[in-house]
């Protein structure tokens, strides 16, 4: 599974953006810094749900992900 992001539409905030990608029991899987467009391979993950946190300076933005 693979999740492409634009994250231009949060603002005019510092890049690279921080990224966190957390399983359905918050603990966190894989955190990284990002430019305002990337792809995130979860192909080697077993299915569940995941949230895929976006931080910027100011905000923080969660996304819930289902991978079957």
């Amino acid at each position: 599974m693979f999740v492409f992001l634009g994250l231009d539409r949060l603002g005019r905030e510092e890049k690279p953006y921080n990224v966190k990608v957390l399983d359905s029991y918050s603990r966190l899987i894989k955190q990284l810094k990002v430019p305002d467009k990337f792809s995130l391979n979860l192909s080697d993950y077993p299915s569940g749900i995941y949230m895929l946190q976006l931080i910027t300076g100011t905000s923080v933005q969660t996304i819930k992900l289902i991978k079957q």
